[in-house]
């Protein structure tokens, strides 16, 4: 029983503060573009979400090394001194405060106007003034977005993400690195749905009618008008420019008022309305968008980091990592123990 003590509050105190400081450090090393600047979505949410669990990577390496000292520390340790109970103590309530949100989060009944719900058998809710509101193009859109949420199992993704920044806190720059991979989700996910066939502004029509009735989505939940009004101005101003799958620009564009009411409707002040306002009337007409009320020009995205893994092999890579430190500490324990009994 005092080998698992031990182990216990070495995890405390080493583990836990090393997510705080790697938390509150990662940002200065591994800076993103912003993503008005990036033209691939789906490269922009990865990466994200590797930031995301990046200053992780440190502890569960330390606890590793734990694990494997711990297989071959004797059943009755060395006691701890009290003050590494009182310093493991803050650690302890960070965690619990984790856990205890992870659990209300998976237990959340919250029913978004339309998104995608469930942690292990994702399942698309709209709600019926939504249907209502939306033509069938626009609903089919919708359907098409929260479809490719379902295919990534994104609520479950949404749940380790919150539990990641939670097990972070208090480090500055945790919950802005989450709503961040939140923001890059949403637009990778329209970027997914126009490219199987969907019309751009039709799905922006979609959008804005569920930014208009829709409350903040909690818990692990897929929102289809999730977010803050500059991802939503961003989101409809990229939508607006897509090709749209038909041909005719115009023929389902979306109406200015319709894009400045939803997004003043969302908190925004009134000039970014306008401006979105003036955007989605050049879409409307045709013309080529401007890099002022739109996305800006492909040629000033940021290239997405060619030595970045991908995810699977960055997954690998850590595991496989975790297995040689577990070794390297069991290696340690046994050598210790070979030498204790030696005296």
């Amino acid at each position: 029983m005092a080998r698992e003590l031990l182990l216990s509050m070495l995890s405390l105190l080493l583990v836990g503060t090393l997510h705080v400081v790697c938390g509150a450090g990662v940002g200065r090393f591994w800076a993103l573009p912003p993503l008005s600047r990036v033209t691939s979505a789906r490269a922009a949410e990865l990466q994200a979400w590797r930031l995301l669990w990046a200053p992780l990577v440190p502890g569960a390496l330390v606890l590793a090394f734990l694990l494997g000292w711990a297989l071959q520390e004797p059943e009755q340790a060395e006691a701890l001194h009290a003050w590494a109970y009182l310093c493991a103590a803050p650690i302890l309530l960070v965690w619990g405060r984790a856990v205890h949100r992870a659990w209300r989060a998976g237990l959340a009944r919250h029913v978004p106007v339309a998104g995608t719900v469930g942690l292990l058998r994702p399942r698309v809710v709209v709600a019926e003034a939504l249907r209502a509101a939306l033509d069938a193009d626009a609903l089919a859109a919708a359907m098409a977005h929260e479809a490719a949420h379902v295919r990534h199992r994104d609520p479950l993704r949404l749940w380790l993400g919150q539990l990641a920044t939670d097990l972070q806190w208090p480090a500055p720059g945790a919950a802005r690195r989450l709503a961040r991979w939140r923001s890059a989700l949403e637009l990778a996910r329209d970027e997914e749905a126009c490219k199987r066939g969907v019309a751009g502004p039709d799905l922006a029509a979609a959008l804005i009618a569920a930014a208009r009735l829709h409350s903040r989505s909690r818990g692990a939940v897929a929102g289809l008008g999730d977010g803050a009004a500059e991802v939503l101005r961003l989101r409809v101003a990229r939508l607006l420019v897509w090709p749209a799958a038909g041909g005719a620009a115009g023929a389902a564009a979306v109406a200015a008022s319709d894009v400045a009411a939803a997004v003043a409707a969302s908190g925004a002040a009134a000039g970014l309305a306008s401006e979105l306002a003036t955007g989605a009337n050049r879409a409307a007409d045709g013309e080529a968008p401007m890099a002022g009320d739109l996305v800006p020009a492909r040629r000033e995205a940021a290239a997405p980091r060619r030595w970045a893994p991908r995810l699977p092999g960055f997954g690998a890579l850590v595991l496989t990592a975790s297995a040689l430190v577990v070794w390297a500490g069991y290696r340690y324990g046994e050598l210790v123990v070979s030498r204790i009994a030696d005296l």
